[in-house]
């Protein structure tokens, strides 16, 4: 199910970003989440906490890449430098943690 991020990604930046993906990128998210789906069904070990903590990661790396997208676009800078500032910024909250 880690490839519902993409799908999660996908809608975020239509409601976010009022992007509207082509419809060979819309049918290509829809293959690659129903291949996805096909293999989780042979899934014997089932664990609803699994699901759910999986879920929320997919969420999350969705909104990072949305907001970090659109956030480069506002301030006009490169990727790599909203990338350094991020970083920087959790060390030194990381740090104060420790």
């Amino acid at each position: 199910l880690r490839r519902a991020s993409i799908l999660m990604t996908m809608l975020l930046e239509k409601v976010m970003l009022n992007s509207q993906p082509s419809k060979t990128v819309q049918m290509s998210v829809g293959l690659m989440l129903a291949g996805a789906l096909v293999a989780a069904l042979g899934d014997i070990s089932f664990n609803m906490m699994g699901y759910i903590v999986i879920f929320f990661n997919d969420l999350f790396t969705a909104l990072n890449g949305v907001i970090m997208k659109r956030t480069a676009e506002e301030y006009r800078k490169s990727k790599m430098t909203v990338l350094f500032l991020n970083s920087f910024l959790s060390a030194i909250g990381v740090a104060i943690i420790i």
